[in-house]
């Protein structure tokens, strides 16, 4: 028999093995060898249907398993927004957080964040969420920033649902004089986690580094933290 065939039918064995039944987790390196054509394929789909996220553009991780399951495409996104894990875990239902006279689910757009977090919602002490943003600049809860609704725009700040304090031992979020997450952070380009939507290259901050790095081999002015994973000039 052709080695390339003998090849084949082994890769092919071992995954319907791993996969059977439409039950089983596979290994999440895995699924991209046999669903590159239907990843590729959200830029087409995207186009046509706004609730599904185009993969490439969002530069989303050939990891499958991060956001999917074996028996459905769309499961609920662990990875982006963890609902089995505490804080989320007492959510039962989609509607517990989803309102679908909202739009669609697709990026968290018609989340209702305020149905269960109201301004008022104690924080401890006297303290509520209200009171307790109350130093952070440009934070209303009748104003939301730009693209978000008063209903999501907890996900502005908190996109995978974590309270979570800036990682300041590595990159001081006063750098540069910023005020607002948004003054570093893109959230076109997805979630605040370890920096991967930070864009250091604005029309205010940065701007000239390009002449700068003319002689630096391999420079990239959308990879600054490469070199510079503090904002520090070393």
């Amino acid at each position: 028999m052709n080695r390339s065939i003998v090849l084949t039918v082994l890769a092919l064995a071992a995954c319907l093995e791993t996969h059977s039944n439409n039950t089983q987790v596979i290994d999440k390196t895995n699924c991209y060898q046999c669903h590159r054509p239907d990843y590729e394929g959200t830029t087409a789909v995207a186009a046509a249907d706004w609730t599904v996220p185009d993969h490439i553009k969002k530069s989303y991780a050939t990891t499958c398993a991060d956001c999917h399951i074996t028996t459905t495409w769309f499961s609920h996104p662990e990875a982006l927004f963890p609902i089995q894990t505490p804080a989320h875990s007492v959510v039962k239902v989609c509607a517990d957080c989803h309102d679908s006279s909202l739009g669609a689910d697709a990026y968290g757009t018609n989340t209702k964040c305020v149905a269960c977090h109201p301004a008022t919602e104690n924080v401890g002490g006297a303290a509520t969420l209200e009171t307790s943003h109350a130093t952070i600049a440009g934070f209303s809860y009748t104003t939301p920033p730009a693209g978000f609704t008063t209903n999501n725009f907890c996900l502005s700040c908190h996109p995978d649902g974590r309270s979570r304090k800036h990682p300041d031992n590595l990159f001081p979020q006063t750098h540069g004089g910023a005020k607002t997450c948004t003054d570093c952070h893109d959230r076109a380009k997805g979630p605040d986690t370890a920096g991967a939507n930070v864009t250091c290259k604005t029309s205010s901050c940065h701007v000239g580094i390009d002449n700068k790095h003319t002689q630096v081999n391999g420079y990239d002015p959308t990879k600054c933290l490469t070199c510079h994973p503090g904002g520090r000039n070393r």
